[in-house]
């Protein structure tokens, strides 16, 4: 399932900085997508993985990620 969201938030600035005051998650549209589909293949997004070479990784190190724009 590919579900579009934003989050929408109200700051306020506090003597220690700009801070989220509240948060409000709204869906915009979902899609449920079958095995052979192949969307995913073709989204321009970083691919997730479960080892050390996940964007989650490498984006903590060194700011980019292998096969994405800056």
């Amino acid at each position: 399932m590919i579900l579009a969201s934003r989050l929408l938030d109200q700051m306020v600035r506090t003597d220690d900085g700009w801070r989220i005051e509240r948060r409000l998650k709204v869906a915009d549209w979902a899609r449920t997508l079958t095995g052979g589909d192949g969307l995913y293949d073709r989204l321009p997004l970083a691919k997730g993985r479960r080892d050390a070479t996940d964007a989650s990784y490498v984006f903590g190190q060194s700011g980019r990620i292998a096969g994405q724009d800056a």
